[in-house]
């Protein structure tokens, strides 16, 4: 009787703990270029595993890898390869080598 019991409780909590990255949303933000008044958006999805990064059009979604600290992508292919980390603690969006955005959760305004 007691490990029926048992038997339940880990099952709930296992679906508990799972359901929730099943029902994951994408995270839209928006980041300012630091240097310029550029705004752009990067979209990512934990669950999908993708995210992308556009100032204009549509926001690709590509393969990224995401850990507890960034979510790292890749765009194009060889000598158009453009990189790109996203600091889950700071918000900062490194594009390639030199650009840095500052990204934020995009809000509602009406």
């Amino acid at each position: 009787m007691k490990i029926g019991y048992l038997a339940s409780g880990i099952l709930l909590a296992a679906t508990t703990y799972l359901v929730p990255a099943a029902n994951a949303q994408p995270v839209n933000l928006t980041c300012k270029d630091q240097q310029t008044t550029t705004e752009g958006r990067v979209t990512f999805d934990e669950s999908a595993q993708t995210a992308g990064f556009r100032v204009y059009g549509p926001i690709p979604a590509l393969h990224a890898t995401f850990t507890d600290t960034e979510i790292k992508w890749v765009e194009g292919s060889g000598q158009d390869r453009e990189y790109f980390t996203l600091s889950r603690s700071t918000g900062t969006l490194r594009q390639g080598p030199y650009r840095i955005w500052q990204c934020a959760v995009t809000e509602k305004k009406f």
